[in-house]
């Protein structure tokens, strides 16, 4: 369970406006943490999110302590860590399952169709140039060679995107103790 509302004030909140105010997590406080941590002028190590990862494991591994799962989380930018965090395997598949109906059906169905400007290669140096592509609509998909375009499927999209946020940034931990010290500070 992750612990970044733990140092989080409550607030009274009449959501319904019936005059009867709920208890909180007053989560405005969130982005002056976030920002603290965008703003900070520190090292950060890029870190490829595996299946059965999760912020307090990686806290625990690179920290010595998994209460500070919070700080993987703001130094992503992740306030939903049921969203914004990778989706293992089977929860990936049971999510285009609940979005699309089937497995079939998200490789049926069309997201959207891209242009390819620059094809992938490896240079005589080693050096790697990934595919530049850009979106574009139907009717120009249909005008070009099958060499300089492609349809991106929906589960082709969703399986992007889910890739994407595997790629996450760990604080050094030598930036541990401003970052402990700057939260209590907020919310002491």
């Amino acid at each position: 369970m992750s612990h970044l509302f733990f140092h989080y004030p409550a607030t009274l909140y009449d959501i319904n406006k019936k005059r009867k105010p709920l208890l909180m997590t007053d989560l405005t406080k969130g982005f002056t943490i976030a920002k603290i941590v965008k703003d900070l002028v520190a090292v950060y190590y890029d870190y490829n999110v595996d299946d059965g990862d999760r912020p307090d494991t990686i806290a625990e591994q690179y920290y010595g302590d998994s209460t500070l799962d919070w700080v993987i989380l703001i130094t992503n930018g992740i306030i939903d860590p049921q969203w914004d965090w990778p989706m293992n395997y089977n929860v990936f598949r049971k999510y285009i399952v609940a979005k699309y109906g089937s497995v079939s059906n998200a490789y049926d169905e069309t997201h959207h169709y891209e242009q390819i400007i620059q094809k992938h290669k490896v240079n005589p140096d080693k050096t790697v140039v990934p595919e530049k592509t850009y979106e574009i609509d139907l009717t120009t998909y249909n005008t070009l060679s099958s060499l300089d375009k492609k349809l991106i499927t929906a589960y082709d999209y969703e399986e992007k995107v889910n890739e994407e946020k595997r790629r996450i940034k760990i604080l050094d931990e030598q930036f541990l103790p401003s970052i402990i010290e700057q939260t209590e500070g907020i919310f002491g």
